[in-house]
């Protein structure tokens, strides 16, 4: 054998494995991982989407259900003023819509809707509607009444069962619109919106 094959030994019977082979197939392996991880991702963000969507279509449900019946008229509402004098407001030979205002002391969100509120009143001073407002919660007392100038307006300090089952007034804030037959035509529960309080005057009109 020559000093020259000495030198350099033969490598025919080594299998030699060139580097860039293993970067391809480390790189296909990361691709098929990260297609595996995408796609069960979207499987599970689809899966969220479609329980979401029918979480959503039961809290309508569910929040149907609590409002104030629509489409129908309504009884009279009855109950007491601060006094324990009775109260009845009803829709007999009434031609203007009735907006009630349901509110109570201890409700922090009525804080926040006061200014909408009052913000009403103040552009609406027509004889063309009728408010009353509405206490749910605890008793109400004298100063708070004075506090947001209700003792010009028929108040509620306590309402009938009945009328508690029938209106369902399970919500505060809640600002509702009848017309003239006792229907209801409008309702927003909690704040109002600055868009709703501007084009309040709309809603009532059709209500007439």
């Amino acid at each position: 054998m020559s000093e020259v094959e000495k030198t350099f030994p033969s490598t025919t019977s080594q299998q030699v494995v060139h580097p860039v082979g293993r970067i391809r197939r480390v790189d296909k392996m990361l691709i098929s991982a990260g297609v595996l991880v995408f796609l069960t991702s979207s499987a599970a963000n689809v899966t969220l989407v479609v329980e979401n969507h029918n979480l959503l279509g039961k809290v309508k449900i569910l929040r149907s259900q609590q409002m104030t019946p629509q489409g129908v008229s309504l009884p009279p509402l009855s109950g007491v003023d601060q006094f324990g004098k009775p109260i009845l407001v009803d829709f007999r030979n009434q031609t203007r819509p009735t907006v009630l205002f349901i509110f109570s002391p201890i409700c922090s969100v009525c804080n926040k809707n006061w200014p909408r509120w009052n913000s009403i009143l103040a552009a609406q001073k027509s004889l063309s509607w009728r408010p009353v407002f509405v206490n749910t919660g605890e008793s109400v007392t004298t100063s708070y009444l004075n506090s947001h100038s209700l003792q010009q307006y028929t108040t509620f300090a306590q309402v009938s069962a009945s009328t508690a089952l029938t209106y369902r007034f399970f919500f505060t804030p809640e600002t509702i619109i009848l017309d003239g037959h006792g229907k209801v035509t409008s309702e927003w529960i909690g704040e109002l919106s600055p868009e709703v309080t501007r084009t309040f005057s709309q809603s009532l009109s059709n209500s007439h």
